[in-house]
């Protein structure tokens, strides 16, 4: 056999290889030290398939160079927009405290009875503030939107001139947010959590 034929050969096992691999989707090796990969599925994430593409890689010293055939930018997760009039409800507070040595936790399941009424304000920049006032007590927040998350601090004074300052984070799902938030108070040594949701109003 000649060296040309030989290789002609070759070059034509390497096709039908390809061609079964493309049919059954399973990567091939060729001999000059190229990876084809029919199929690399790219993930959001959630774990959520957005796109699909084939895969070339070569061998390159000890590592390997890595392209795809086909490529356009991935699709952006938009951020949510929070801008509105919201209500707050604050719920099952659970009271984590420290003893020297030891961390305890209690729950005290206690909820609001009314509603925190705050009006918020979304820059371009993602960025948000709002206040609002229901019943005497003063809601001041601050925070920014990533994607569908809205993280945020909340400042709370009441009218007997105790305050509260709450550090929130929330999934925002079109017009309702769900969360938890965190503050502490006497030096520290107490931290204190719980759940919240919110709802946008007309």
């Amino acid at each position: 056999m000649s060296k040309k034929g030989g290789w002609l050969g070759l070059c034509f096992c390497a096709m039908f290889l390809a061609m079964g691999a493309w049919a059954e989707n399973e990567a091939v090796y060729y001999p000059d030290g190229q990876l084809y990969i029919p199929k690399v599925d790219f993930l959001d994430r959630q774990g959520n398939v957005l796109r699909s593409y084939e895969a070339l890689l070569k061998k390159k010293g000890r590592g390997w160079n890595f392209r795809l055939h086909g490529v356009s930018p991935a699709a952006k997760e938009t951020d949510v927009d929070v801008s509105g009039r919201w209500s707050f409800q604050l719920h099952d507070t659970t009271d984590y405290f420290y003893t020297s040595t030891n961390w305890y936790w209690s729950t005290n399941f206690i909820s609001t009875t009314d509603s925190l009424v705050v009006t918020l304000a979304q820059a371009a920049d993602q960025t948000v503030s709002g206040s609002g006032e229901t019943n005497g007590v003063k809601v001041l927040i601050t925070g920014r939107v990533s994607d569908e998350h809205f993280f945020f601090a909340m400042f709370i004074g009441q009218p007997n001139e105790q305050v509260g300052l709450l550090s929130c984070q929330s999934v925002a799902n079109g017009d309702s947010l769900e969360g938890f938030y965190f503050y502490n108070y006497t030096n520290g040594y107490d931290l204190v959590g719980g759940a919240f949701s919110a709802t946008r109003q007309p």
